[in-house]
């Protein structure tokens, strides 16, 4: 936090408990992952996984949990 120059506010080990707990079911072994059953429920919403990742660190370094982005804009892949 010291060396972002006070652009990181945010401090992850301040509640291990509410920060850290996801840790533990990422780990969890799930059964068969089938989009089937999500799709005869009527999901059918599409998300470009790079447009989702960039817009989570841009809010987040809004936040203050990481530092700010350089760029405007995810750069496409192709």
């Amino acid at each position: 936090m010291k060396a972002s120059g006070g652009q990181l506010t945010d401090n992850p080990f301040k509640d291990v408990e509410a920060n850290f707990t996801f840790g533990d079911a990422a780990l969890i072994k799930f059964g068969t992952l089938c989009m089937n059953k999500a799709r005869r429920m009527g999901w059918t919403g599409f998300v470009d996984t790079m447009e989702a990742v960039f817009e989570m660190y841009h809010e987040m370094g809004d936040l203050g949990m990481v530092p700010q982005m350089k760029v405007d804009k995810a750069k496409p892949l192709a």
